[in-house]
């Protein structure tokens, strides 16, 4: 379940990586995590998903908000 704990709970932005590189984006995912699953496994999972379906392949942060029962 996504959150918006910190703001919207999906976060992407473009980022400068110094002179002459291309830039790259960056997506940060905020998310619940039952209790059923290591929080760990699932950010692992969302940071996987997210950078696959993207197709300029950017760098991805899972931030778990919150473990629910």
């Amino acid at each position: 379940m996504l959150t918006g704990v910190l703001g919207r709970p999906v976060h992407i932005e473009d980022r400068e990586t110094g002179e002459g590189a291309l830039p790259l984006r960056h997506v940060r995912v905020e998310l619940a995590a039952g209790a059923d699953r290591r929080a760990l496994d699932v950010a692992r999972e969302v940071r996987a998903a997210v950078g696959e379906v993207l197709a300029d392949r950017p760098t991805v942060a899972v931030l778990v908000t919150a473990v629910t029962v």
